[in-house]
């Protein structure tokens, strides 16, 4: 049966289901689990080598080899190849239940012929629980297996390790369950010499084994050391299983369904809080993206989808109720870097996707006037993946770049590959998760007309040889050359280097880790002043990142820069306060932004940390920039010195010329002035511009409570959900008590963490008094809700009335406001779950909540606690998005312990006063259909 005979086979179901009234939300914490039909279950045979070879449909003008298969290879998952050629593979044998059996090896394959394929196979290191990644120094290698980065030395050269040694510790340490899927991985060379890795979310309190090595706090951010100095430092991130580097040291993840995520920006900027959170998603088609796998879905997953969609077992119901056909696994993205394809390739991205048996392509794209790039498909591959397979078995956990300038791709292959905690038993008894677990592959991708070049064994060239290496247009030679010089530690190397950089004529790229490589081994010095006026963006680029302070008189031309990737680098390097710059150059940058936010924030928090933020802001000719940097800048707006400003925006204000957008900065700073009245504020919260009445919420709120508590309960009945929270999250607990004693507020219209807060609250009075109205805290089941507006799934929705429904209760948290990125899904990402999904997501919110939308609890160590979502994590802290659409930004240091509340930071409740009908519209308008 195709792909698409599948989804037809499931869709006409649901419909049914939804015509007749037959949608029944089962709570599956309190129904047994379904007992699975084996005939449903049918197994799914393995190829052979040749058969699996014949399975690949890659794009045309290329070619699919074998590199090495079973029995020299069993379960890769990641590879890297030494100076000789050779190749280290990381085997993790015990997947996906057996980690204390110690399975794991460390494989070093050998192609002694030269024919391309690695016929000889040698243990190099063995007795590993779960290796994840590997990556070559001093002629062994480092290797990621949690707990451990250890590194094995191999000192007789015998292709065997007889080294072994722990070097950094406490990946995923103390959880009393740690999740295959969340390990340390994707160690990788990175632009500055230093060895990068994922943490992952099993996260970990990380230590250099050196007694004296103080420990660093990884959650929610991945890692690189020095491999000489193994002194650990924290690196923006992390995702889930895969890192890359493009030829300019620019840094990419991969998580699941977020197939492509940038980090823009890293150490030592990710310590500093305050900007925006660093990991954005890049591909214009979404991170859970369509994706056209060839291969028959598996008849489990078809299974287990229909389950999650009867609400019979736990799980999200993601596409809509597809069970296939959009990103679910991405897995070892790789930036392609080689000089075999032709240069149209150059910088693509090449991705996984293991549930879907293929690998698809990315074309990053840098625009003129923003920082931030854009990924899309490739031309000719718009309904198609740049290789897919019609072999289940085929999994493509990694890529890489070879010494030949090919595609590698790493395939497990594996009957299944599945997290084991999310499949249900009755279905995983029918299943044998270790199938296969005698096999792996490793493919080489090449065009049709390659010749294979002959293997250049490096280890023996001199210095000068080495260095040549640099003008190579294969990024893997120029990465091993770079290895090696760091490798060797020769004093030569910095009397040849400059020569390198110097040269106009050589690849920008070369010169590139040239230049990065001198400035390990002493100072740029002299070569500064030059590589800020490079004609390659990029070179003036890390000139600005690395020029010396000596040098620091030449920054501000850099301003205006026309590259904004260039502005951006220097808004960055405004951050370090040991700088001494004038205050122009924070003016011209904001000049020159163009509007663009990671420019302007950026610029607004270095003035704000230099106190120059308002005299900045009081040169801006433009009202709208000047707004949005003391916006950026979270930035106090009670500084007499800027009454001239909130002259101007009263001005705006009342001249009907002025722009819509010019206008809506305007009523922002007025909203903001102390001096604007409280009726007026009143009047915006009651008006239908929901960014103008959101604004004056906050305005407000910000006020001493007795002046605008009374105001809220007599607007209480007509007043948007989302504006009650901006006034909940302010009120007293003695007022909010007060309004439910008195039935100006129904308790259901709490949100679960505003109940626990007054039931858990400090003072013994007011826990009396919540006990009293509310009873003891738990969540309430909702079936009668959920039954009445099941009723909706019949009825005919209009998409533009349900636009405004949401508009009213929806939009603060699912839609951007202003600089502000949307607290949950967003409307594109809620398309795909169908509208029976949808109606319990938003009746019943508590029931199946996806991790990154949890409700934590974040004890300090001052005694006070804040409760709501972690949506940002750093090496600085974490930032705290709450129900009433605020952000709380919370440094790391102060923070004592955190608590999983198991809970949706979305309220229950939201429906209430809403019809059948304008339920019907609202479903229409987020699933995507209606009139």
């Amino acid at each position: 049966m195709s792909t698409e005979s599948h989804r037809s086979a499931l869709i006409p179901p649901l419909r049914r289901a939804v015509a007749i009234g037959a949608w029944v939300a089962l709570h599956a914490m309190a129904v047994a689990e379904p007992e699975a039909d084996p005939a449903e279950l049918p197994r799914v045979p393995p190829k052979d080598l040749a058969q699996a070879q014949k399975a690949f449909q890659v794009r045309e003008g290329f070619r699919v080899e074998v590199a090495a298969a079973e029995p020299e290879v069993i379960d890769p998952v990641a590879i890297a190849f030494d100076e000789r050629g050779r190749m280290f593979v990381a085997e993790m044998r015990g997947y996906p239940e057996r980690r204390e059996q110690a399975l794991g090896r460390i494989k070093l394959l050998e192609d002694r012929d030269g024919d391309g394929r690695y016929e000889k196979a040698t243990v190099f290191a063995e007795g590993l629980k779960w290796p994840t990644g590997v990556v070559c120094w001093k002629g062994g290698v480092f290797v990621s297996a949690s707990p451990d980065i250890l590194y094995f030395g191999d000192t007789d050269g015998d292709g065997v390790s007889d080294q072994r040694r722990v070097v950094i510790t406490g990946f995923g340490a103390g959880l009393k369950r740690l999740n295959m899927q969340a390990l340390v991985n994707g160690l990788q060379w990175g632009p500055d010499g230093r060895i990068y890795g994922s943490t992952a979310s099993n996260g970990g309190l990380v230590k250099a084994a050196d007694p004296k090595a103080k420990p660093i706090e990884l959650r929610g951010s991945d890692f690189s050391f020095d491999p000489e100095k193994l002194d650990l430092r924290n690196e923006s991130g992390t995702a889930q299983f895969g890192l890359t580097f493009d030829d300019y040291g620019r840094r990419y993840l991969c998580s699941n369904s977020r197939h492509l995520i940038a980090v823009m920006y890293s150490w030592p900027w990710n310590g500093v809080a305050g900007l925006p959170h660093p990991l954005v998603d890049i591909a214009v088609d979404g991170g859970a993206a369509e994706v056209y796998r060839i291969s028959e879905v598996e008849p489990w997953r078809v299974v287990r989808t229909r389950w999650r969609v009867q609400g019979l077992v736990r799980g999200p119901v993601e596409g809509g109720g597809r069970a296939a056909g959009y990103f679910t696994s991405a897995s070892g993205l790789t930036v392609y870097r080689g000089d075999a394809f032709a240069k149209d390739f150059l910088g693509n991205v090449f991705v996984g996707d293991v549930g879907s048996n293929l690998v698809h392509r990315k074309v990053i794209e840098f625009p003129k006037d923003r920082v931030q790039p854009v990924a899309r498909r490739a031309k000719g591959e718009e309904k198609r993946e740049f290789l897919a397979s019609t072999d289940n078995w085929f999994r493509p956990v990694q890529c890489a770049n070879g010494p030949d300038g090919a595609l590698y791709i790493v395939d497990m292959y594996r009957e299944t590959i599945e997290h084991p905690w999310s499949l249900p038993e009755s279905i995983k008894k029918h299943l044998d998760l270790y199938s296969g677990n005698d096999r792996g592959r490793i493919w080489r991708v090449v065009p049709e007309k390659f010749e294979r070049p002959a293997l250049v064994d490096r280890s023996n060239h001199d210095m000068g040889q080495l260095l040549g290496g640099l003008n190579s247009g294969n990024g893997w030679e120029r990465d091993t050359v770079s290895r090696l010089v760091l490798q060797r530690q020769e004093k030569e190397v910095g009397a040849l280097l400059p020569g390198f950089i110097g040269r106009n004529t050589n690849d920008p790229r070369g010169r590139l880790q040239a230049m990065r490589l001198f400035e390990r081994t002493r100072a740029l010095g002299r070569l500064g002043p030059a590589l800020l006026h490079e004609r390659n963006p990029e070179l003036r680029r890390h000139a600005v990142r690395l020029i010396p302070p000596a040098h620091l008189a030449l920054l501000p031309p850099r301003a205006s820069d026309p590259d904004p990737r260039v502005r951006f680098e220097l808004a960055l390097r405004l951050l370090d306060p040991k700088l001494e710059v004038d205050r122009e150059i924070f003016a011209t940058l904001a000049r020159t932004s163009g509007g663009d936010p990671w420019i302007l924030r950026t610029v607004a928090l270095a003035a704000r940390r230099r106190e120059v933020l308002t005299d900045v802001v009081l040169r801006m000719e433009d009202l709208e920039t000047a707004v949005t940097m003391l916006r950026e800048a979270k930035a106090g707006t009670g500084d007499a010195a800027l009454r001239p400003l909130f002259a101007r925006a009263a001005k705006v204000a009342a001249d009907g010329t002025s722009s819509a957008d010019e206008r809506k900065a305007a009523q922002w700073l007025l909203g903001v002035d102390a001096a604007t009245s409280e009726e007026t504020l009143w009047n915006w919260v009651d008006g239908e511009d929901r960014a103008l009445a959101q604004v004056a919420a906050e305005s407000l709120a910000r006020r001493k409570p007795k002046e605008w508590e009374t105001g809220v309960f007599t607007r209480w009945k007509r007043m948007a959900p989302g504006l009650r929270e901006k006034f909940l999250g302010q009120m007293s607990p003695t007022a909010l008590l007060a309004g439910l004693e008195e039935g100006a507020i129904r308790p259901s219209e709490l949100s679960f963490q505003r109940r626990r807060g007054l039931l858990k609250h400090s003072e013994a009075s007011v826990r009396k008094r919540a006990e009293a109205v509310l009873g003891a805290l738990q969540v309430p089941e909702r079936s009668e809700a959920l039954a009445h507006f099941r009723k909706a799934l019949l009825m005919k929705g209009e998409s533009e009335r349900g636009k405004l429904v949401f508009t009213q209760r929806c939009a603060l948290c699912h839609e951007r406001l202003e600089a502000q990125a949307p607290i949950g899904p967003d409307t594109a990402s809620l398309r795909n779950k169908g509208a029976p999904m949808l109606l319990e997501n938003i009746v019943v919110p508590d029931r199946e909540v996806a991790p990154q939308f949890l409700l934590w609890e974040i004890r300090m160590k001052n005694g006070k606690s804040e409760t709501g979502m972690i949506a940002e994590e750093s090496a600085a802290g974490m930032t705290l998005y709450r129900a009433d659409g605020t952000r709380r930004e919370l440094a790391r240091k102060e923070i004592d312990r955190l608590i999983n509340l198991n809970r949706s930071l979305m309220p229950a409740g939201l429906e209430a006063g809403l019809s059948l009908q304008e339920m019907a519209d609202l479903l229409a308008y987020l699933s995507g259909h209606g009139g």
